[in-house]
């Protein structure tokens, strides 16, 4: 039963990926984005009434300047109080805070792409890079000590 609900989950953010589709309208995007809102809530509701499975989900659009309006919080009944037990936070600050999360990873994304390299740690930051003929430093790390990387992915 586990594996069904993993291909369900799997297929349903299958058919949310066609927000990355060009062209369409800010109007088509929020009807998109409502229906998937509605088809992940349908799913783990049902997940609730034959399985007992409590459940939260936060989703947001991703495109900076467009998406501001796209997210969508939602828990069962149970798990009502999981984002400020568990978060300290009301669901609009999940939303928001979650939406700055997508924003970051996006933006460090392109950076990556801007300069070439598929450098990153396993935490998501950028590490220092000198293949392109420039140095560039990763400020993030607690490492005081700015060695060049040389291409050494340990």
């Amino acid at each position: 039963m586990e594996r069904v609900f993993e291909l369900t989950v799997l297929i349903k953010f299958e058919e949310s990926a066609q927000y990355t589709e060009a062209g369409k309208t800010a109007s088509q995007w929020q009807q998109l984005f409502n229906k998937s809102a509605k088809q992940f809530t349908q799913s783990f509701t049902a997940l609730l009434k034959v399985h007992g499975i409590e459940a939260a989900f936060v989703m947001a659009g991703s495109v900076v300047n467009q998406d501001a309006s796209l997210g969508y919080a939602y828990t069962t009944p149970g798990a009502e109080d999981f984002f400020m037990e568990h978060c300290c936070a009301d669901t609009n600050t999940i939303i928001r805070h979650f939406e700055a999360h997508i924003y970051n990873q996006l933006s460090l994304a392109c950076v990556t792409d801007a300069f070439h390299t598929d450098k990153l740690d396993h935490k998501g930051k950028a590490k220092e890079c000198n293949d392109m003929g420039h140095n560039f430093a990763d400020l993030t790390s607690d490492n005081d000590g700015l060695a060049p990387d040389n291409g050494n992915d340990e």
